[in-house]
């Protein structure tokens, strides 16, 4: 039920024509590739942002949510059995697909100007290339060696 309110969420923000961020979904490549086909159809690029935590990390977070902590509060804690469904379930982003490595354990600011420049070269690669002008005031230099 939560994959297709999900994606039934994203259609509807495709219909803005605005830049936005799903977070969450996308484990497999499968769901990574549904959400692209779908983005590049409607002239999005995408860009996966996948935040790299070791295991015990992941587990610890996943089976022991805090109520008070502000960024559990709509999460819920998850059996061991259902976290080793979901490691199993997961495929790490393949080299033909747009992603950026982050620290899934430390916020920084480094890494968001990573995650931002990553977004920004498609736009800047993109740009046509805007002639210079010469300046016709000065004949052309010619390169000469003298020995």
């Amino acid at each position: 039920i939560i994959s297709r309110v999900a994606l039934a969420q994203t259609e509807e923000l495709i219909k803005t024509h605005k830049t936005f961020i799903v977070d969450g979904g996308g484990s497999t490549k499968a769901e990574r590739m549904h959400l692209k086909k779908l983005a590049e159809k409607n002239g999005y690029g995408v860009l996966a942002v996948w935040a790299q935590v070791d295991e015990p990390t992941a587990r610890q977070r996943s089976l022991k949510r805090s109520k008070r902590k502000k960024d559990d509060v709509y999460n819920r804690s998850i059996s061991e059995d259902q976290f080793e469904k979901d490691k199993k379930r997961f495929t790490p982003p393949a080299a033909n697909e747009q992603y950026v490595v982050i620290s899934g354990k430390h916020v920084h600011a480094a890494q968001a100007k990573v995650v931002l420049k990553k977004l920004v070269t498609p736009r800047e690669e993109a740009k046509p290339a805007v002639p210079q002008r010469q300046d016709i005031s000065r004949p052309n230099r010619r390169n000469l060696k003298i020995r």
